[in-house]
Protein backbone atom coordinates (compact mmCIF):
# COMPACT_ATOMS: atom_id res chain seq x y z
CA UNK A 1 0.00 0.00 0.00
CA UNK A 2 2.97 2.42 0.81
CA UNK A 3 4.54 1.56 -2.34
CA UNK A 4 1.33 2.27 -4.40
CA UNK A 5 0.84 5.65 -3.10
CA UNK A 6 4.40 6.65 -3.50
CA UNK A 7 5.25 5.33 -6.76
CA UNK A 8 3.34 8.80 -8.53
CA UNK A 9 6.21 10.77 -6.50
CA UNK A 10 8.82 8.83 -7.43
CA UNK A 11 8.26 8.91 -10.63
CA UNK A 12 8.18 12.86 -11.04
CA UNK A 13 11.52 13.15 -9.28
CA UNK A 14 13.21 10.30 -11.58
CA UNK A 15 11.79 12.67 -15.01
CA UNK A 16 8.90 10.38 -15.82
CA UNK A 17 6.59 11.83 -17.83
CA UNK A 18 3.05 12.65 -15.49
CA UNK A 19 0.27 10.31 -15.97
CA UNK A 20 -1.50 10.05 -19.08
CA UNK A 21 -4.90 12.60 -19.29
CA UNK A 22 -7.97 10.52 -18.25
CA UNK A 23 -9.47 11.62 -21.69
CA UNK A 24 -6.47 10.02 -23.53
CA UNK A 25 -6.56 7.44 -21.10
CA UNK A 26 -9.96 6.41 -22.22
CA UNK A 27 -9.45 7.01 -25.64
CA UNK A 28 -6.89 4.29 -25.96
CA UNK A 29 -9.36 1.76 -23.50
CA UNK A 30 -11.97 2.44 -26.43
CA UNK A 31 -10.70 0.48 -29.41
CA UNK A 32 -12.59 2.05 -31.96
CA UNK A 33 -12.26 5.64 -30.76
CA UNK A 34 -9.70 7.52 -32.88
CA UNK A 35 -7.99 10.85 -32.61
CA UNK A 36 -7.84 13.53 -35.26
CA UNK A 37 -5.54 16.72 -34.03
CA UNK A 38 -7.11 16.88 -30.99
CA UNK A 39 -10.36 15.60 -32.12
CA UNK A 40 -11.51 12.47 -30.57
CA UNK A 41 -14.44 10.56 -33.16
CA UNK A 42 -16.18 7.45 -31.86
CA UNK A 43 -18.59 5.78 -34.62
CA UNK A 44 -21.89 5.90 -33.47
CA UNK A 45 -23.58 3.45 -36.16
CA UNK A 46 -21.05 0.16 -36.19
CA UNK A 47 -19.04 1.62 -39.20
CA UNK A 48 -16.01 -0.68 -39.97
CA UNK A 49 -12.85 0.36 -39.87
CA UNK A 50 -12.18 1.05 -43.55
CA UNK A 51 -15.39 2.74 -43.27
CA UNK A 52 -14.25 5.31 -40.22
CA UNK A 53 -10.78 5.66 -42.36
CA UNK A 54 -12.68 6.62 -45.33
CA UNK A 55 -15.05 8.70 -43.58
CA UNK A 56 -11.86 10.46 -41.74
CA UNK A 57 -9.67 10.88 -45.21
CA UNK A 58 -12.55 12.59 -47.17
CA UNK A 59 -13.31 14.33 -44.48
CA UNK A 60 -9.97 15.83 -43.64
CA UNK A 61 -10.42 16.53 -47.72
CA UNK A 62 -12.93 18.78 -46.96
CA UNK A 63 -11.93 20.36 -44.02
CA UNK A 64 -8.43 21.20 -45.65
CA UNK A 65 -10.27 22.72 -48.57
CA UNK A 66 -12.75 24.54 -46.16
CA UNK A 67 -9.76 26.35 -44.27
CA UNK A 68 -6.87 26.28 -46.13
CA UNK A 69 -5.29 24.23 -43.02
CA UNK A 70 -3.58 20.89 -43.50
CA UNK A 71 -2.16 19.45 -39.92
CA UNK A 72 -0.23 17.05 -42.07
CA UNK A 73 2.27 19.79 -43.39
CA UNK A 74 4.34 21.96 -41.04
CA UNK A 75 3.07 24.62 -39.77
CA UNK A 76 -0.32 23.72 -41.52
CA UNK A 77 0.74 25.28 -44.67
CA UNK A 78 -0.41 28.69 -43.89
CA UNK A 79 1.75 31.32 -41.98
CA UNK A 80 2.11 31.34 -38.08
CA UNK A 81 0.12 34.01 -37.67
CA UNK A 82 -2.94 32.41 -38.95
CA UNK A 83 -2.07 29.07 -37.49
CA UNK A 84 -3.98 29.26 -34.31
CA UNK A 85 -7.22 30.70 -35.64
CA UNK A 86 -7.06 28.44 -39.06
CA UNK A 87 -6.23 25.25 -36.57
CA UNK A 88 -9.42 25.97 -35.12
CA UNK A 89 -11.36 26.14 -38.21
CA UNK A 90 -10.47 23.17 -38.97
CA UNK A 91 -11.41 21.54 -35.94
CA UNK A 92 -14.80 22.52 -36.24
CA UNK A 93 -15.09 21.63 -40.50
CA UNK A 94 -14.20 17.88 -39.45
CA UNK A 95 -16.18 17.83 -36.18
CA UNK A 96 -19.11 19.51 -38.46
CA UNK A 97 -18.61 16.44 -41.21
CA UNK A 98 -17.71 13.93 -38.88
CA UNK A 99 -20.83 14.46 -36.82
CA UNK A 100 -23.33 14.37 -40.11
CA UNK A 101 -21.38 11.14 -40.94
CA UNK A 102 -22.38 9.70 -37.83
CA UNK A 103 -20.40 9.75 -35.76
CA UNK A 104 -19.37 11.11 -31.69
CA UNK A 105 -17.09 14.16 -32.14
CA UNK A 106 -15.25 15.95 -29.09
CA UNK A 107 -11.77 17.97 -28.46
CA UNK A 108 -9.30 17.31 -25.81
CA UNK A 109 -7.38 19.91 -24.85
CA UNK A 110 -3.56 18.94 -24.43
CA UNK A 111 -2.55 18.89 -21.08
CA UNK A 112 -0.76 22.31 -20.09
CA UNK A 113 2.88 21.71 -19.05
CA UNK A 114 2.43 20.98 -15.33
CA UNK A 115 1.87 17.33 -14.00
CA UNK A 116 -2.07 18.18 -13.97
CA UNK A 117 -3.69 16.27 -16.52
CA UNK A 118 -6.83 18.58 -17.91
CA UNK A 119 -9.98 17.87 -17.78
CA UNK A 120 -11.90 17.10 -20.42
CA UNK A 121 -14.06 19.42 -22.48
CA UNK A 122 -17.53 18.98 -23.69
CA UNK A 123 -18.28 17.79 -27.00
CA UNK A 124 -17.91 19.86 -30.17
CA UNK A 125 -20.93 20.88 -31.59
CA UNK A 126 -21.20 21.01 -35.58
CA UNK A 127 -21.42 24.91 -35.42
CA UNK A 128 -19.15 25.21 -38.45
CA UNK A 129 -20.85 26.79 -41.47
CA UNK A 130 -19.31 25.51 -44.57
CA UNK A 131 -18.70 28.13 -47.63
CA UNK A 132 -19.48 25.63 -50.29
CA UNK A 133 -22.50 23.96 -49.20
CA UNK A 134 -22.95 21.06 -46.52
CA UNK A 135 -19.97 18.73 -45.60
CA UNK A 136 -19.78 15.47 -47.66
CA UNK A 137 -21.88 12.57 -46.44
CA UNK A 138 -24.23 15.03 -45.45
CA UNK A 139 -27.53 14.13 -46.06
CA UNK A 140 -26.92 10.89 -45.47
CA UNK A 141 -26.75 8.34 -48.82
CA UNK A 142 -29.54 6.42 -50.01
CA UNK A 143 -29.53 2.89 -48.66
CA UNK A 144 -30.77 1.07 -51.50
CA UNK A 145 -28.49 1.50 -54.93
CA UNK A 146 -29.12 3.71 -57.86
CA UNK A 147 -31.76 2.03 -60.75
CA UNK A 148 -29.60 0.67 -63.61
CA UNK A 149 -30.28 -0.62 -66.66
CA UNK A 150 -31.23 -3.93 -67.32
CA UNK A 151 -32.50 -6.65 -70.10
CA UNK A 152 -36.30 -7.10 -70.58
CA UNK A 153 -37.20 -8.71 -73.98
CA UNK A 154 -40.62 -6.95 -74.65
CA UNK A 155 -40.47 -3.28 -73.67
CA UNK A 156 -43.53 -1.23 -73.59
CA UNK A 157 -43.96 2.41 -74.41
CA UNK A 158 -45.84 5.80 -74.08
CA UNK A 159 -44.82 8.78 -75.47
CA UNK A 160 -45.73 12.61 -76.07
CA UNK A 161 -44.05 15.43 -77.55
CA UNK A 162 -44.12 18.13 -80.29
CA UNK A 163 -44.08 17.62 -84.08
CA UNK A 164 -42.00 20.18 -86.20
CA UNK A 165 -42.76 20.69 -89.97
CA UNK A 166 -39.68 20.69 -92.05
CA UNK A 167 -39.04 21.83 -95.77
CA UNK A 168 -41.89 23.00 -97.82
CA UNK A 169 -44.07 21.61 -95.32
CA UNK A 170 -43.18 24.18 -93.05
CA UNK A 171 -45.02 26.62 -96.07
CA UNK A 172 -48.52 24.54 -95.35
CA UNK A 173 -48.28 23.26 -91.65
CA UNK A 174 -47.39 25.03 -88.13
CA UNK A 175 -46.09 22.66 -85.30
CA UNK A 176 -48.28 20.82 -83.36
CA UNK A 177 -48.87 18.37 -80.60
CA UNK A 178 -47.49 14.05 -80.70
CA UNK A 179 -48.51 11.40 -78.67
CA UNK A 180 -47.66 7.69 -79.45
CA UNK A 181 -47.42 4.58 -77.94
CA UNK A 182 -44.88 1.66 -78.88
CA UNK A 183 -43.83 -1.97 -78.45
CA UNK A 184 -40.20 -3.13 -78.91
CA UNK A 185 -39.25 -6.79 -78.85
CA UNK A 186 -35.26 -7.52 -78.22
CA UNK A 187 -34.33 -11.27 -78.78
CA UNK A 188 -31.16 -11.70 -76.70
CA UNK A 189 -29.70 -9.87 -73.97
CA UNK A 190 -26.33 -10.03 -75.77
CA UNK A 191 -27.59 -8.74 -78.66
CA UNK A 192 -28.06 -5.03 -78.85
CA UNK A 193 -30.55 -4.73 -81.65
CA UNK A 194 -34.35 -4.77 -81.10
CA UNK A 195 -37.28 -4.64 -83.75
CA UNK A 196 -39.98 -1.65 -82.02
CA UNK A 197 -43.66 -0.87 -83.59
CA UNK A 198 -44.37 2.68 -82.80
CA UNK A 199 -48.06 4.20 -83.79
CA UNK A 200 -48.19 7.97 -83.63
CA UNK A 201 -50.87 10.93 -84.19
CA UNK A 202 -49.31 14.35 -85.02
CA UNK A 203 -51.82 17.06 -85.40
CA UNK A 204 -51.12 20.70 -87.13
CA UNK A 205 -52.61 24.06 -87.56
CA UNK A 206 -53.09 24.88 -91.33
CA UNK A 207 -50.98 27.66 -92.85
CA UNK A 208 -51.52 30.11 -95.89
CA UNK A 209 -49.59 27.53 -98.31
CA UNK A 210 -52.40 25.14 -97.58
CA UNK A 211 -54.88 27.14 -97.19
CA UNK A 212 -54.65 29.66 -100.01
CA UNK A 213 -53.93 26.49 -102.62
CA UNK A 214 -56.69 23.60 -101.74
CA UNK A 215 -58.93 22.77 -103.91
CA UNK A 216 -61.86 25.25 -103.85
CA UNK A 217 -59.75 27.87 -101.78
CA UNK A 218 -58.93 30.35 -100.46
CA UNK A 219 -60.17 29.11 -96.68
CA UNK A 220 -59.55 30.80 -93.46
CA UNK A 221 -58.78 28.26 -91.22
CA UNK A 222 -58.06 24.44 -91.01
CA UNK A 223 -56.07 21.51 -89.45
CA UNK A 224 -54.76 18.76 -90.21
CA UNK A 225 -54.33 15.39 -88.64
CA UNK A 226 -51.40 12.86 -89.19
CA UNK A 227 -51.52 9.37 -88.20
CA UNK A 228 -50.16 5.47 -88.66
CA UNK A 229 -47.14 3.25 -87.41
CA UNK A 230 -44.07 2.47 -88.18
CA UNK A 231 -41.76 -0.68 -88.18
CA UNK A 232 -38.76 0.03 -86.99
CA UNK A 233 -35.11 -1.44 -86.27
CA UNK A 234 -33.17 -0.14 -82.50
CA UNK A 235 -29.64 -0.08 -82.16
CA UNK A 236 -28.23 0.40 -78.18
CA UNK A 237 -24.62 1.86 -78.32
CA UNK A 238 -22.28 1.43 -75.72
CA UNK A 239 -23.32 2.99 -72.64
CA UNK A 240 -23.04 2.79 -68.90
CA UNK A 241 -25.13 1.05 -66.07
CA UNK A 242 -27.73 3.80 -65.70
CA UNK A 243 -27.96 5.51 -69.57
CA UNK A 244 -27.84 4.42 -72.96
CA UNK A 245 -27.78 6.42 -76.30
CA UNK A 246 -29.25 4.40 -79.38
CA UNK A 247 -29.89 4.72 -83.18
CA UNK A 248 -33.53 3.69 -84.53
CA UNK A 249 -34.75 3.71 -88.06
CA UNK A 250 -37.35 2.17 -90.49
CA UNK A 251 -40.83 2.11 -92.70
CA UNK A 252 -44.13 2.70 -92.13
CA UNK A 253 -47.60 4.01 -93.56
CA UNK A 254 -48.95 6.95 -92.49
CA UNK A 255 -52.93 8.88 -93.38
CA UNK A 256 -54.34 12.36 -93.70
CA UNK A 257 -56.97 13.89 -92.21
CA UNK A 258 -57.62 17.45 -93.80
CA UNK A 259 -60.42 19.56 -92.72
CA UNK A 260 -60.54 23.56 -94.30
CA UNK A 261 -63.36 26.17 -93.50
CA UNK A 262 -63.95 29.30 -95.36
CA UNK A 263 -65.58 32.19 -93.54
CA UNK A 264 -67.04 35.09 -95.70
CA UNK A 265 -69.29 38.47 -94.94
CA UNK A 266 -72.98 37.46 -95.83
CA UNK A 267 -74.66 40.96 -97.24
CA UNK A 268 -78.33 41.80 -96.20
CA UNK A 269 -80.93 39.66 -97.78
CA UNK A 270 -82.94 42.77 -98.84
CA UNK A 271 -84.22 46.22 -97.59
CA UNK A 272 -87.88 46.47 -95.91
CA UNK A 273 -89.57 50.16 -95.31
CA UNK A 274 -86.37 51.48 -96.36
CA UNK A 275 -84.06 49.63 -93.67
CA UNK A 276 -81.17 47.05 -94.72
CA UNK A 277 -80.61 44.68 -91.82
CA UNK A 278 -77.08 44.43 -90.69
CA UNK A 279 -74.47 41.62 -93.02
CA UNK A 280 -73.27 38.41 -91.14
CA UNK A 281 -69.95 36.48 -90.82
CA UNK A 282 -70.62 32.66 -91.71
CA UNK A 283 -69.10 29.39 -92.87
CA UNK A 284 -69.79 29.19 -96.25
CA UNK A 285 -66.80 26.47 -98.04
CA UNK A 286 -66.28 23.68 -96.40
CA UNK A 287 -63.18 20.76 -97.37
CA UNK A 288 -62.38 17.27 -95.22
CA UNK A 289 -61.44 14.29 -96.45
CA UNK A 290 -58.75 11.70 -95.65
CA UNK A 291 -56.38 10.27 -97.49
CA UNK A 292 -55.11 6.37 -97.91
CA UNK A 293 -52.40 4.81 -96.42
CA UNK A 294 -49.46 6.16 -97.74
CA UNK A 295 -45.54 4.62 -97.68
CA UNK A 296 -43.09 6.64 -95.35
CA UNK A 297 -39.65 5.81 -93.65
CA UNK A 298 -38.28 7.72 -90.77
CA UNK A 299 -34.75 7.79 -88.69
CA UNK A 300 -33.98 9.10 -85.71
CA UNK A 301 -31.69 8.98 -82.13
CA UNK A 302 -32.42 8.53 -78.58
CA UNK A 303 -31.33 8.46 -74.83
CA UNK A 304 -32.41 7.18 -72.24
CA UNK A 305 -31.60 6.58 -68.52
CA UNK A 306 -32.99 4.52 -65.51
CA UNK A 307 -35.56 5.67 -62.99
CA UNK A 308 -36.44 2.78 -61.20
CA UNK A 309 -36.78 -1.44 -61.43
CA UNK A 310 -37.69 -2.02 -65.10
CA UNK A 311 -38.67 1.52 -65.99
CA UNK A 312 -36.73 3.84 -68.25
CA UNK A 313 -37.02 7.77 -68.88
CA UNK A 314 -36.15 8.73 -72.57
CA UNK A 315 -35.94 11.50 -75.06
CA UNK A 316 -36.10 10.73 -78.75
CA UNK A 317 -35.84 12.38 -81.78
CA UNK A 318 -36.53 11.10 -85.21
CA UNK A 319 -36.38 12.66 -89.17
CA UNK A 320 -39.82 10.92 -91.14
CA UNK A 321 -41.23 11.77 -94.58
CA UNK A 322 -44.84 10.67 -95.84
CA UNK A 323 -44.37 10.24 -99.44
CA UNK A 324 -48.22 11.65 -100.84
CA UNK A 325 -49.69 11.73 -104.21
CA UNK A 326 -48.79 14.69 -105.10
CA UNK A 327 -46.27 16.38 -102.30
CA UNK A 328 -44.07 15.32 -99.32
CA UNK A 329 -44.76 15.89 -95.58
CA UNK A 330 -41.60 16.48 -94.07
CA UNK A 331 -41.95 16.09 -89.91
CA UNK A 332 -39.60 16.13 -87.00
CA UNK A 333 -41.52 14.86 -83.49
CA UNK A 334 -38.68 15.67 -80.51
CA UNK A 335 -40.78 13.36 -78.35
CA UNK A 336 -40.11 11.91 -74.13
CA UNK A 337 -41.85 9.20 -72.70
CA UNK A 338 -41.34 6.48 -70.15
CA UNK A 339 -40.42 2.78 -71.38
CA UNK A 340 -41.60 -0.21 -68.66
Amino acid sequence: MSLALTAPALAQVNGAAPPAPPAAAAASATPQQTAVDGLYVTPSNAQTPGRQAQDRYECHTWATGQTGFDPSEPGGGVPASQNASRRSDYRRAMAACLTARGYAVRYVTPPAPSAAPAAPVAPVAPAFVPRYGPPPGFPEEPSTPPPTLSYHPIEGQIDGGFDVPAGNTSHDLSGGGDAGLGLTWFPAAALPVGVRVDADYGWFGARRGLLDTASGGPYSYGNQAVYGADADLQLNLEHGSHARWYVFGGAGEYRVHTYLRQISFVPPAGCSSGFCGPGYLAPTATDEGTTGYHLSWNAGLGWEVAIGPGATFFVEARYRQIVLDDTRLQLVPVTVGLRF
